[in-house]
């Protein structure tokens, strides 16, 4: 009988209502980004993203969402959203962080936009483009991360490949 009352009650905490968590404080937020920034710096790659929070006077915002993802509405506020299951998660803010940047260093460049006259084909491949470009700058950040073992307890790598990018790891992998 105990072991079912055991039983029940793991029931009944992973079935607790999502609105019983606590909003996080800004002062977390803010906590949050910055180690997520101080680990991006730790990389030759991620130092050139890094370097364009304070270049370009940048402000980043976290907000929680149903999922992972990211926003960059303005010019200056980029917005990083975690879903409930990885509202603590660093590595994965860090990765999110550094693609919302490699965003920005995109955008900013002007280098891969396409015309609103060009025809449909010119837009899928510039986009095509754009993501290969900052998957690579992902996957080289996670794997210069990895390699300095300074965080033993993560796989940079695997936080990508978590994150859905499987095959651009692999051949990140394969070409290194």
């Amino acid at each position: 009988m105990e072991n079912n009352k055991e039983s029940l009650d793991s029931l009944n905490n992973a079935l607790r209502p999502l609105s019983n968590f606590e909003k996080p404080s800004e002062q977390s937020n803010a906590d949050m980004i910055s180690e997520a920034l101080k680990i991006l710096e730790m990389s030759v790659e991620g130092q050139k993203l890094f370097n364009l929070v304070g270049a370009e006077d940048l402000s980043i915002k976290l907000i929680y969402t149903s999922e992972d993802t990211t926003y960059l509405p303005s010019k200056k506020e980029l917005y990083v959203s975690l879903s409930n299951k990885n509202r603590k998660d660093i590595p994965i803010l860090m990765i999110l962080i550094a693609s919302l940047l490699k965003d920005y260093e995109q955008e900013k460049s002007g280098k891969l936009l396409a015309n609103s006259t060009d025809p449909v084909e010119k837009h899928i491949k510039i986009a095509v483009e754009k993501q290969a470009d900052k998957l690579a700058s992902l996957c080289a950040i996670a794997y210069e991360l990895d390699e300095l073992k300074l965080y033993p307890e993560y796989s940079f790598l695997d936080v990508l490949k978590n994150l859905g990018h499987n095959e651009a790891v692999d051949i990140f992998i394969n070409n290194v």
